[in-house]
């Protein structure tokens, strides 16, 4: 395991304070979650090839195989309390841990639902609480899947939708929206009923919700969006894609408060927001996708990368 330093130096962008952690693995890693600045959790793998999470409890200089299959790949990490978390993955493959990603047991949704092959998809995206949490996916971007736990348990009401889905927002106990390729679907029931949104135009890979009323979204086109309505309408404030650049596909956000965040995407792409309305690159040493971001206790940056880095800012 190493760590290099690194202070950018180009003449455009900004220039941050950042440390590349190495981790046991070269291949993607979807998503990282950090407890406090030592100890964390990140999963990864091969799409329908192989899957892993891996534990630290010094920041990252040793890591802990903790689960490992060989079928499916495993995108998202998300914990409801100190202790219990859920990851998901490939085929409709969920699992839970009760202490903090030591153990990971599989999660046997077969033994609730009653789906058939059709809506056997790949889990993308969990968002929601202790009492009211919502597992999303899909397949072909023509099958969504919303999955609902109620205090940790299963709880009967699989939701088949026509748009593959990828995150949520979470504004109350009632209220959430489940967001993917095209549209989204929100409940205000806590989740009996879900009814499309008027979004549109874009495939919304994360979202990040800061209270009752705001959340920002990314998307595969390159753009951020805002809203203040808890959902009712989105204010598109960055479109980084135009005819005459080379397209960035955005995969993750993550904001510290109302006005301060992040936005990271392929091709090393990280941009910086002070205001959510002005984005400024950060120049990193790598060309490799990035493909999250999350931040620790000490609000500092931690992003994913496609090779099997992580890299922590230094602020």
């Amino acid at each position: 395991m190493f760590l290099l330093t690194f202070n950018s130096c180009k003449k455009k962008g900004l220039k941050k304070n950042y440390t590349v952690i190495d981790t046991p693995v070269n291949t993607k890693i979807y998503k990282s979650y950090w407890f406090n600045k030592n100890t964390g959790v990140f999963c990864g793998g091969t799409k329908n090839t192989q899957g892993y999470i891996y534990t630290t409890t010094n920041g990252g200089s040793n890591w802990t195989l903790s689960h490992q299959n060989t079928s499916n790949s495993l995108y998202t990490i998300y914990f409801v309390n100190d202790s219990i978390g859920y990851c998901c993955g490939d085929n409709m493959y969920l699992l839970k841990t009760q202490n903090k990603g030591i153990t990971w047991q599989e999660v046997n949704l077969q033994a609730t639902y009653s789906y058939d092959t059709f809506f056997n998809g790949s889990l993308k995206g969990i968002f929601g609480n202790e009492t009211n949490l919502f597992i999303v996916g899909g397949k072909n971007f023509n099958v969504g899947i919303i999955i609902k736990l109620e205090n940790n348990s299963v709880k009967n009401g699989f939701k088949g939708f026509s748009n593959e889905l990828s995150c949520g927002f979470n504004f109350n106990t009632n209220h959430y929206i489940a967001c993917g390729y095209g549209t989204g679907y929100c409940t205000t029931n806590s989740g009996a009923d879900f009814n499309p949104t008027t979004f549109s135009g874009d495939n919304l890979t994360a979202c990040v919700t800061l209270n009752a009323t705001t959340g920002f979204a990314c998307g595969y086109n390159g753009s951020v969006y805002k809203t203040s309505d808890a959902g009712a309408k989105y204010q598109k404030i960055l479109n980084y894609n135009h005819f005459y650049k080379k397209r960035i596909n955005f995969n993750d956000l993550s904001f510290i408060n109302q006005t301060t965040g992040w936005v990271v995407g392929n091709q090393g792409v990280i941009l910086e927001t002070t205001n959510a309305k002005q984005f400024n690159k950060i120049n990193l040493n790598t060309n490799h996708d990035l493909l999250s971001i999350t931040l620790n206790t000490n609000n500092q940056a931690i992003v994913s990368t496609s090779n099997g880095k992580l890299i922590l800012f230094d602020y």
